[in-house]
């Protein structure tokens, strides 16, 4: 991975960064004056993503001092980080259960503000939004099950907020301790996934030092169908924290140039990067189809062979 691309990397997980720390903060701020416990809980997600960006960055940062290749870092750096990320989750997750658990046991709740309800309803399908598309562009991953999962919890938020805010305006009081109930949930959800994300971690670290990525099938299969590519002869990825490396081997025709070769590993690199965005670094070594089917065939054995740095 070369060195402007760790930068970009770097600059692109600090602003995520900077930006969720925004929004917890702004959040948090709209859930206490407009007295929505529901709202918290959002913000509270929002904290866990500023960790997680947090801890991506300072992944990055590693990789450019083991050799810019993420793949090279210590596995157990890059499980700290998610093994950091879903602490927090956690902590969040039951302060939030503790703190709406008071207030839906406790006196009347108040109906959150008008706001409450249309800012957590815009924010869940703008982010629905952005899942979805995401989803038909690249397979299935844990990061986004996460971000799924994220989602998932501001759509509770705004159901409850909206119900409670519903209850304020039509004077009916049950409908009032929904905000804290979708806050109790969206708590709860948050300690299953942290849970689940830290069990996941000391599993890895107990069965293996290494964590081999799992979709390389899926790789084969799309470089397979790009024009120029004749076989996979190797393919092998690697996971690093947030990040996955992989390298590979592919048989082109040994009538091209080398240049036409490396044309050909610069496509597949950047099919492999557009559908599988979780996939942070690829290197692709070219090599000449040996076998001779069917490219050898279509030679005229009278005529004198062309000239390429491949034969």
């Amino acid at each position: 991975m070369s060195v402007q691309r760790i930068g970009q990397q770097a600059l692109a997980a600090w602003t995520a960064m900077t930006a969720h720390l925004l929004l917890a903060s702004g959040k948090a701020v709209l859930g206490l004056l407009g007295s929505s416990q529901a709202m918290l809980a959002d913000a509270a997600v929002s904290a866990g993503k500023t960790v997680r960006y947090a801890s991506m960055a300072s992944d990055v940062k590693r990789s450019a001092v083991h050799g810019a290749d993420p793949a090279a870092e210590p596995r157990n750096k890059g499980r700290s980080s998610s093994l950091l990320s879903s602490v927090v989750v956690v902590v969040l997750g039951l302060e939030i259960v503790l703190r709406a658990g008071q207030s839906l046991f406790g006196s009347l709740p108040e109906a959150p503000a008008l706001y409450i309800p249309v800012i957590l309803v815009f924010s869940f399908l703008l982010r629905g939004f952005f899942l979805l598309r995401r989803r038909k562009q690249a397979s299935e991953h844990r990061a986004e099950n996460a971000e799924a999962m994220s989602v998932w919890i501001t759509g509770i938020a705004a159901v409850g907020a909206v119900l409670s805010y519903a209850g304020g305006r039509l004077d009916a009081k049950p409908l009032l301790y929904f905000d804290s109930a979708a806050a109790v949930l969206c708590g709860l959800l948050m300690l299953r996934n942290g849970y689940e994300t830290i069990t996941s971690a000391l599993r890895s670290a107990e069965n293996a030092d290494t964590a081999v990525y799992e979709h390389t099938q899926e790789l084969t299969e799309l470089v397979q169908r790009i024009h120029g590519v004749i076989t996979v002869d190797e393919i092998e990825g690697r996971e690093a924290g947030h990040y996955v490396a992989v390298r590979m081997k592919i048989s082109v025709n040994p009538l091209i140039t080398v240049a036409e070769g490396q044309d050909v590993a610069k496509t597949v690199k950047a099919h492999i990067k557009k559908r599988y965005t979780h996939i942070s670094d690829v290197q692709v070594q070219v090599s000449p189809y040996e076998t001779g089917y069917p490219y050898k065939k279509s030679v005229d054995s009278n005529q004198d062979p062309i000239p390429t740095l491949l034969q």
